[in-house]
């Protein structure tokens, strides 16, 4: 986010990484900053990351129920590169449909797990 046009509350993850924003007004602007790298440049980038980016986006949790893998891994089986990976997770998960009301998962349930089966 680069600007909000109304006093708001930030939640950092860390200096440079917002984790979410509140406002107390219905109504607002906000402008954010959109990467102009293009597919080539994505599907390109390879798969030499920062230290930072694996531990924050790459890591899995020791629990992480073997449907969620699979289901990742047979999503994914055909894709040569991290983009195309990510595209294809994408197109599945655009399946759902987009709702702020939903049921707290059971505190036994693995999130993703959980949403993928509702």
């Amino acid at each position: 986010m680069e600007s909000l046009d109304h006093e708001s509350q930030i939640a950092w993850r860390d200096q440079n990484d917002i984790f979410g924003a509140e406002t107390s007004v219905k109504n607002y602007r906000v402008e954010s900053y959109v990467p102009g790298a293009t597919e080539a440049a994505l599907r390109s980038a390879g798969t030499t990351y920062p230290d930072a980016i694996i531990a924050r986006y790459l890591e899995l949790p020791e629990n992480l129920p073997p449907r969620v893998r699979t289901l990742a891994l047979d999503l994914t089986l055909k894709e040569t590169t991290p983009y195309d990976r990510a595209r294809a997770i994408e197109t599945f998960l655009r399946q759902f449909a987009y709702s702020t009301d939903l049921a707290t998962p059971p505190s036994d349930r693995d999130v993703v797990d959980y949403f993928c089966s509702i």
